[in-house]
């Protein structure tokens, strides 16, 4: 297993030495690790289980998370930290559980409150050995109770639920980031001056063009794809990475998971879209989740 991952992130970075430039330098300098994730069903989930869908761990007492309006929310899944290779701040026990509210605009996301969780909720309990509740029978009347948008549910089968398969992996950064310009897009090469409309045009399709080579390269090469569910790596989303203009108290540097639409639809966060669940670095090694920012963007 070791000697596989060594290889994967080696071919990587011997496939970005083959092409020459700075765009292929600041993509090798920007390769991260992150964890794949790929779901089966499962018929047979325990309550501690990695997990999309089913029912999550909650503890005895803890009361189930519900939207600042009073409106349980649905669970999205959970990690189970003990059954994960390691990741750089990830926690090395206990389980994180992400939910989501179906009857919300964006799926929960809250442009005003980015990382206030009034429509989402992000859950960690360190001790996953507590007794915990089994009754959630209460959810099965939502839509009745709330209408029927809150029966919706991003995934084909959301009972019994999928288990989750990791593999650890390596990816440069992707054009979805929003610091993708300024540390690679950049290094094409120097900016025109920009009162010159016809020569700036041009800059920006030999800019795009070259971009798409490398990419293009990668993919042939690697059977690379930066589309998947994940957790750490780079982003990707269907619209704009909301921390390009998104005033934040501190930097949201560290993908703690992504759940991205599936081509054959076990998996569609609304019109083929992703969620994105962001954590500061350095809060997530101190096991704080207090500021997360959610994002739902689709098609």
């Amino acid at each position: 297993m070791q000697q596989e991952l060594i290889s994967n992130k080696e071919k990587l970075q011997i496939c970005l030495e083959q092409l020459d430039g700075e765009i292929a330098k600041a993509l090798k300098l920007s390769i991260l690790p992150y964890l794949k994730i790929d779901i089966k069903q499962d018929n047979n989930l325990s309550s501690i289980q990695s997990k999309f869908g089913g029912l999550p761990y909650l503890p005895k007492g803890i009361p189930y998370p519900k939207d600042k309006d009073g409106v349980p929310l649905s669970f999205v899944g959970q990690i189970n930290f003990k059954e994960i290779l390691p990741l750089p701040f990830l926690p090395e026990n206990g389980i994180i559980s992400f939910f989501y509210q179906p009857g919300h605009s964006h799926l929960g996301e809250d442009y005003n409150n980015p990382i206030q969780q009034n429509y989402f909720k992000v859950m960690y309990f360190e001790d996953s050995s507590l007794p915990c509740e089994s009754d959630f029978t209460f959810l099965e009347t939502l839509g009745k109770t709330y209408g029927e948008k809150y029966n919706y549910a991003i995934f084909k089968n959301p009972f019994p639920g999928y288990r989750l398969i990791f593999s650890l992996l390596y990816m440069p950064m992707t054009h979805h980031n929003y610091l993708y310009h300024d540390q690679i897009a950049s290094k094409a090469m120097i900016d025109p001056e920009p009162e010159n409309t016809a020569k700036f045009i041009k800059w920006c399709e030999e800019k795009d063009q070259k971009m798409k080579v490398v990419e293009n390269f990668l993919r042939q090469q690697l059977g690379y794809h930066e589309y998947g569910s994940r957790i750490g790596g780079y982003p990707i989303f269907a619209q704009d990475d909301p921390r390009h203009d998104c005033v934040l108290p501190k930097p949201m540097d560290f993908l703690l998971l992504q759940v991205d639409s599936t081509e054959d639809g076990e998996i569609l966060v609304a019109d083929r879209g992703t969620m994105n669940f962001f954590i500061n670095s350095e809060d997530l090694a101190k096991r704080n989740f207090s500021d997360i920012l959610y994002s739902c963007t689709y098609l």
